[in-house]
């Protein structure tokens, strides 16, 4: 997992450094734990983040998701864009989108041993403690701060 962690790492500080010009702190790793209640998910509170979930298949099965807190995703949207964004529309869902494709394709390609390719992304108003994984899957998280607002990355990956 060490492998996969450095890739992603790489690409998503390469993809803010060189698209918008902004450094992330931090990158710390930690498992992630799935706040269930009575065997069920809690889905009450109401989200202030954007994720892009990007799924690969090859040597390595599963998804790697972005979890992108509002100010940060509007930074990035405003940024890439060239143009002021203060509400999620449709600019930041498809800059979001974007943004998990450079991350995601930019790992893959630091691994080509495994053979990988992408499927579509997939954007969705969640924060990274609404998100679950198939249960093989034993994710990480990834922890970045653009400014003050956090971005995670779970990656979620077997081998096959």
């Amino acid at each position: 997992m060490s492998t996969i962690c450095e890739a992603v790492d790489t690409s998503i500080r390469e993809a803010f450094s060189t698209m918008i010009g902004q450094e992330l702190d931090g990158g710390t790793l930690s498992d992630v734990q799935v706040a269930l209640r009575n065997n069920c998910v809690s889905l009450t509170e109401d989200s202030d983040s954007i994720s892009v979930v990007v799924g690969l298949s090859g040597g390595l099965q599963g998804s790697v998701c972005l979890c992108v807190e509002q100010p940060a995703a509007l930074a990035w949207t405003t940024e890439l864009l060239g143009e002021e964004c203060d509400c999620f529309n449709q600019n930041v869902i498809d800059a979001i989108g974007e943004l998990g494709n450079l991350v995601v394709g930019g790992a893959k390609g630091r691994m080509p041993e495994h053979g990988l390719t992408l499927g579509l992304p997939s954007v969705v108003f969640a924060s990274s403690e609404r998100l679950a994984f198939p249960a093989k899957s034993e994710p990480v998280a990834m922890r970045y701060q653009l400014n003050s607002a956090e971005i995670v990355v779970l990656i979620a990956l077997v081998r096959s």
